[in-house]
Order: C-alpha cells, then structure tokens, then sequence
C-alpha cells in the first residue's frame, strides 16, 4: 500500500496491465517473468507504475494447493533468471532498490533463512533450554503444516492453513530457485488451471 507514495511500484498484474507504446522495453527472448521485467522497465526509467482502484478484474484461485505449488516455483525461477540476466532490476531510484528488495527480493530468499534457522536454532538447542524451545516450536509448525498437506478437511482451521501456506510458498520458492540454478526451469508459461466444477 505504501509503494504508490513512493513512486515505486514492483511488477504489474500480468493479466491485466497497460503501458504507453513508447515507454515498452522487450525482454530478452528466455526471460520467463515478462510481466515484472516489463513493468520494472518503465519504473526503472524514472516513469511511475500506477495502480487504478477503477480497473476491477476477478479470476479464480488456482484450484489445488499443487498447482499453486507449480505456479510459484515457477515465479521464482523465473525471477532469479531475471537477476542472472539482469532485467528488471531497478534503476538509480532508491525507493524503488528498497521496495524491490524488501517486496520481492527477501520473499524469494526467505526459504534459505528458514533452513538456516531450524539449523542453527537445533544445533544450539543442545545448551540452550530458550533456543531449544525456538527449534521445537518450529518442529511443531512444519508438523502443522504437514498436516496441512495430507489432510485437506483440517485447512478450513487457520491453525493449520497458515503454517500449510506459508510453508509451501517457501518451499516452492526453494524448488524454483533450484530449478533456475539447475537449468530446469522452461522459459514458456504454463498456464494455471482457474476453471471450476
């Protein structure tokens, strides 16, 4: 809500987005997130990326946790092919390198701080009775998630649909980084399957 104020808005809707003909920069051919590479490219340039509470779209979630499993494994992937290429980094503007940092940039290497957490917060719980208890309520929020995960009936209980959605974000994130990193990751969008029964 903040980023309008500061003239730095990160990425645009993919389905539903316009720009001026003049300010349109392409993306390479093998840059998979072209929406976010498109919309940093105009902001990058100094022009501000609006959003119009008078532009109203709807669309269905994606209908099973897989699918957007897939969906955002294939975000990341395709955001850190960006970085590699470096498209759709931001320019001199430092509102727009603190949003695009804070917005997107942490929440694709979170996953890495997750596993460096449960790590550290194990090995140190040996001594420590306080960080020993920080390790086992980790434990017990990926057990929730898990749970999540095999039992769909429980996700209508926040205590287990917010453990089971942050969890698989981050995991997805984690897929996507090494399917980018591996070279797995198709340039070509798959589209996700929004219709319902």
């Amino acid at each position: 809500a903040g980023e309008p104020r500061l003239h730095a808005i990160i990425g645009s809707e993919g389905a539903m987005h316009a720009i001026r003909r003049e300010l349109f920069r392409e993306p390479s051919d093998n840059i998979g997130l072209d929406d976010f590479v498109i919309s940093m490219n105009v902001a990058r340039e100094g022009t501000r990326v609006l959003y119009d509470p008078e532009a109203i779209a709807t669309e269905n979630a994606t209908p099973t946790a897989a699918q957007e499993f897939e969906r955002k494994a294939r975000v990341t992937a395709g955001a850190f092919q960006a970085i590699s290429q470096r498209e759709g980094l931001p320019g001199p503007n430092p509102g727009l390198w603190f949003c695009y940092g804070s917005h997107k940039l942490l929440r694709w290497i979170v996953p890495f701080f997750l596993i460096g957490l449960l790590t550290s917060s194990a090995i140190i719980g040996y001594g420590d009775s306080w960080m020993r208890g920080i390790f086992l309520a980790q434990l017990l929020f990926y057990f929730l998630a898990m749970l999540g995960s095999q039992f769909e009936d429980l996700l209508t209980s926040k205590v287990v649909n917010i453990p089971f959605y942050f969890t698989m974000v981050n995991a997805a994130a984690f897929v996507g980084f090494w399917r980018w990193a591996l070279g797995r990751q198709k340039v070509t969008w798959k589209k996700a399957d929004r219709a319902r029964d």
